[in-house]
């Protein structure tokens, strides 16, 4: 799944890539997920939309916030700009 949104957001738009995750949701498709980690994913990318931040970094921020992890390693910049649900930062490790 983190391909195809990541495709989806290269090649054609964030609305493209939120209507994807809706359908996931919508048990359109399958996804490893649980329900309250789509929904959460879904709720990133429309409040950051014009970042785009799109469904796999939604993702990561999602699982952390459940599982209460507060670094995670990436090279991408997004989470910087991301106050996340419950855990104040996300420290972003090189």
């Amino acid at each position: 799944m983190a391909e195809v949104t990541y495709l989806m957001q290269k090649y054609a738009s964030a609305q493209a890539e939120i209507q994807f995750m809706e359908a996931v949701r919508d048990g359109v498709f399958r996804e490893e997920f649980d329900a309250a980690d789509t929904l959460r994913i879904i709720e990133l990318m429309k409040q950051f939309a014009s970042f785009p931040l799109g469904a796999a970094d939604a993702s990561l921020i999602a699982v952390a916030e459940r599982l209460g992890i507060r670094e995670i390693a990436n090279a991408d910049n997004h989470f910087r700009a991301v106050n996340t649900a419950g855990l104040g930062f996300i420290n972003v490790l090189p």
